[in-house]
């Protein structure tokens, strides 16, 4: 994942990172399909939606938790 594209998601709020996260659910599983039924080229591709899935669900976690531990600091 390029520095620009991790960047991006690091702005996102965390609505928008739960948008993204079902696009790429569902990105990851017609890619799955493709390969079962030999269409994709780049097996290469699952594995990248496998890391962006990856980085976004860390993503989300880590804003829960800050929202979280903020929330109790008050």
């Amino acid at each position: 994942m390029k520095k620009d594209q991790k960047e991006k998601i690091n702005q996102m709020s965390l609505s928008e990172l739960e948008k993204e996260l079902a696009k790429e659910s569902q990105a990851l599983a017609k890619l799955v399909i493709d390969k079962g039924l030999a269409k994709i080229k780049n097996v290469h591709q699952l594995g990248q939606a496998k890391k962006r899935l990856a980085v976004i669900k860390t993503k989300i976690t880590e804003k829960k938790l800050a929202k979280k531990q903020k929330n109790s600091n008050d």
